[in-house]
């Protein structure tokens, strides 16, 4: 049976939330997006310790971004609540990666980042 790296798979998942904020004009995001999931696919790929601070430096960036683009929105409420309840699941599963079953965990931190992102576009474009 073929074993699959499913933090390289959801890495490129992030190509959705990029095409969104692409679509929404929000060039500086896409960009920010594209060099964030780039890194992740090479950290998790390479299995590199030069690419984990690289990795963890546009995450934090990515997470920045993502809360100034809430706020450009004017932290419309239901966007905010959905967010806020992704943020917490995603840190819930980030801490849980780092004492136990890292492939597991660490896959479904992507998928809420993911989440998060998309969200904060929607509510920063008012879809």
């Amino acid at each position: 049976m073929r074993k699959y790296n499913f933090n390289i798979i959801t890495s490129f998942i992030f190509l959705i939330p990029a095409t969104l904020s692409f679509y929404n004009k929000i060039y500086w995001h896409f960009l920010i997006i594209l060099a964030s999931a780039t890194l992740s696919v090479l950290y998790h790929f390479a299995k590199q310790k030069k690419f984990k601070e690289s990795d963890k430096i546009l995450a934090i960036a990515l997470m920045v971004s993502n809360l100034y683009l809430l706020y450009l929105s004017g932290f419309i409420f239901v966007y905010t609540i959905l967010v806020m309840l992704f943020i917490a699941f995603g840190f819930y599963f980030l801490h849980k990666a780092r004492i136990s079953k890292y492939p597991l965990n660490h896959p479904i931190w992507h998928l809420c980042s993911i989440m998060i992102t998309i969200l904060c576009i929607l509510a920063y474009s008012k879809i």
